[in-house]
């Protein structure tokens, strides 16, 4: 995370950063009082925005949408500014985290994208990607937004411009929750097994 500071004594800062193309940048703001002393590690209310050429901000996070760099402003209370001048990058190929991974039907999850260029990783949008998952009636995908669908073994893949990665997932919902209560320690659920797991629990109940 790139980290910038907003000082009412200081003239206009100018910082640059290095974004993949539909990567994704957001900025940490410090804010310090005129005397030069950090008073804030994690200043909110602060205004970014940039040109429409250039990508689209939700909330404090840029995503780049083209090729084309150029410059964010960030503003606070309408007088403090700093400028983050912003290069972007292809990607020479992406990863997928976590790989494999276990999820149940409570719960989805949102893959994380990285792009490498270089030596260089940068996050990047899964919306900017088209999902594919090899078994669909173990999970479906949207967005980079997991969902399981029933218990199985599946691979899930995400394409952009002829790069690509892909992840292997295992679904499995158990037929029912146990609850942990303090009497029951980890190593006594692992010598046990979990059958008798879930009668210990019931039994609570």
């Amino acid at each position: 995370i790139y980290t910038l500071s907003l000082h009412d004594a200081l003239p206009i800062l100018v910082i640059s950063v290095t974004v993949a193309e539909f990567g994704t940048y957001t900025p940490k703001f410090y804010g310090y009082n005129r005397y030069g002393v950090l008073i804030n590690p994690d200043l909110k209310d602060v205004t970014l925005s940039c040109p429409e050429t250039m990508g689209t901000i939700s909330g404090n996070t840029f995503m780049a949408t083209s090729t084309v760099g150029g410059t964010l402003t960030a503003s606070y209370k309408g007088s403090n500014t700093v400028h983050i001048a912003v290069r972007v990058v292809p990607a020479s190929s992406i990863s997928m985290s976590p790989n494999p991974f276990i999820l149940d039907k409570r719960s989805d999850y949102t893959l994380q994208i990285m792009a490498q260029n270089g030596s260089e990783e940068m996050p990047m949008s899964p919306s900017a990607f088209e999902w594919s998952v090899e078994d669909a009636g173990i999970c479906q995908v949207t967005n980079g937004v997991v969902k399981a669908l029933m218990n199985g073994e599946t691979n899930i893949t995400a394409r952009r411009q002829g790069i690509s990665a892909t992840v292997q997932v295992k679904v499995q919902t158990p037929a029912s929750a146990c609850i942990i209560d303090d009497y029951m320690k980890v190593e006594e659920i692992t010598k046990i097994g979990r059958a008798s797991c879930r009668e210990k629990c019931r039994s609570r109940w």
